[in-house]
């Protein structure tokens, strides 16, 4: 039997899967979920496989499973099997809605031994006792007003239609141990287990009935899933023991906080994953930001591919304590991916794409993006790469693609800060030399020993020099480097934009 980072394998093939339910998009916590699945399938040579679990049909959004899915994919987290991909033969559909005659089956098999029973409790005698025992200040929970039902009376009523649901039989007495990877074991007594309802009126299973035999019909080794289900596990325990299988292992994973220790919001990092797709983030980044939430190596290292972060990934490094979501860690994360990305040619042609697409939002730009090449765009971004952590920022830097407008309030400002009476003729002298330069020599190679010759003879500090040269070429006060500006710009827009401040600032002041 195969043991690895403390968790025993035994000789089954490793199989992990992700079943979300499609009532909205993919946010961070999920995402975590499949990744974890996903990495530790990899790490192991087994298999991931994505299930769809559709069986609340009132909650249903139409498209969310493909959304999902797609989602998935972009993140690079790519199932093996499952929901629109490889079936594995005799398992069938992998999505719940559409194995209804097999859940049926197993629930019927139960019904035959013994472990579940026919309820005919109305939704207004179900809700009454709640108001009750919460009136009383009691645990909520069905009173098992059917389970002493006789078998012929049961079927009578069942026979003649009466509504109803199937309930699972608790055993009355003893207890439920969980032993949970992360969270070693945890036990449960049965006096606190509701006799859930396996089998809904409409004939459709809850999760737990469709949990369990999927799992098992699926030959899931490892179910890796959040923390919020570990109260459902001894009831999923109690499914496997009646129908005489055995049970994976389960791995319930860290809830997602905000930074001061609160539930996550919209507001704060909740966002679907598809707004940090729609803002810019790269999928590398966003996979190593949530990785890290509630798992960390056994190094010091917090940058990972998803290469490595398959090679590194143990359920043992995963936290029981609530991981924090600092979404400045994701920014972070994203520049440094953001900057590895221009180290190779294919990955700088999807960055490229990634700016120019981030950029068309802004409408007013759209028209300035059309006279901008790649090879300009991506020289800009290797400009910035250090001073930006999304492309998307680059919208602070329009100056790169468009004419200051240097009667703007914010223009006017930095004028006033960084204007003085000497910077006309200083500027008016750089022209000259300007001037002089070949089209060819606008480098920064010649540019910046130029203007750094130029400023030694001016006699004056390089602020002095440097600040009302800045703000005639882009309109700001901080950006990137002049002579990497002034090489990017050209020399003709150099000197056109250097003699409009100049006419500008002479009527200002």
């Amino acid at each position: 039997r195969r043991v690895h980072g403390g968790v025993e394998l035994g000789a089954m093939r490793v199989r992990t899967r992700y079943a979300p339910s499609p009532t909205g998009s993919l946010h961070l916590g999920g995402l975590r979920t499949a990744l974890y699945n996903y990495l530790f399938a990899k790490k192991h040579g087994g298999d991931f496989l994505l299930r769809i679990e559709d069986t609340d049909q009132t909650r249903l959004v139409p498209g969310a499973a493909d959304s999902l899915a797609d989602t998935l994919i972009w993140a690079g987290v790519k199932w093996n099997e499952g929901f629109r991909s490889a079936q594995r033969p005799g398992i069938g559909s992998y999505v719940q809605s559409e194995r209804l005659p097999t859940y049926r089956h197993w629930c019927d098999h139960l019904l035959t031994h013994g472990h579940a029973y026919p309820c005919f409790c109305s939704t207004e005698r179900l809700d009454a006792l709640r108001k009750q025992q919460a009136s009383k200040n009691m645990s909520t929970s069905y009173d098992r007003n059917c389970r002493t039902l006789s078998l012929a009376e049961a079927a009578k009523r069942v026979a003649t239609g009466e509504s109803h649901v199937i309930r699972f039989k608790v055993p009355l007495q003893g207890e439920t141990v969980v032993d949970d990877i992360i969270r070693g074991k945890v036990s449960f007594s049965h006096s606190i287990i509701d006799d859930q309802v396996l089998l809904k009126s409409d004939k459709f299973p809850t999760y737990h009935l469709a949990a369990v035999v999927d799992d098992h019909l699926m030959e899931i080794s490892h179910v890796i899933r959040g923390e919020e289900w570990l109260s459902s596990t001894p009831k999923h325990l109690l499914l496997y023991k009646a129908f005489g299988w055995d049970h994976p292992k389960f791995a319930h994973l860290p809830l997602l906080l905000r930074e001061d220790g609160g539930k996550l919001s919209k507001r704060h990092g909740s966002a679907s994953v598809e707004e940090y797709i729609k803002n810019g983030y790269l999928p590398e980044a966003l996979v190593n930001f949530v990785a890290s939430l509630g798992w960390s190596s056994t190094d010091t290292d917090e940058v990972f591919s998803m290469q490595q972060l398959v090679e590194r990934f143990e359920l043992e490094r995963v936290q029981k304590g609530g991981a924090k979501v600092a979404m400045a860690k994701l920014d972070w994360l994203n520049g440094i991916h953001m900057r590895q990305r221009l180290t190779s040619h294919d990955s700088t042609q999807t960055l490229v794409q990634l700016a120019r697409d981030q950029l068309s939002k802004d409408e007013r730009f759209k028209t300035v993006l059309k006279d901008t090449s790649d090879s300009q765009l991506e020289k800009v971004l290797r400009v910035m790469k250090d001073r930006i952590q999304l492309v998307s920022q680059l919208l602070n830097h329009l100056y790169f693609f468009e004419d200051p407008i240097y009667d703007s309030p914010g223009s006017q400002a930095v004028m006033q800060k960084m204007w003085k009476p000497e910077s006309d003729s200083i500027l008016r002298a750089l022209l000259t030399r300007l001037h002089t330069l070949s089209t060819d020599d606008f480098t920064v190679g010649t540019l910046q020993p130029l203007l750094a010759s130029f400023n030694k003879e001016l006699k004056i500090s390089a602020r002095d020099f440097l600040s009302p040269l800045r703000f005639a070429l882009s309109g700001h006060d901080v950006g990137a480097p002049v002579s990497d500006t002034m090489e990017i710009l050209g020399k003709e827009k150099c000197i056109q934009r250097i003699e409009n401040a100049l006419k500008h600032c002479a009527i200002s002041t």
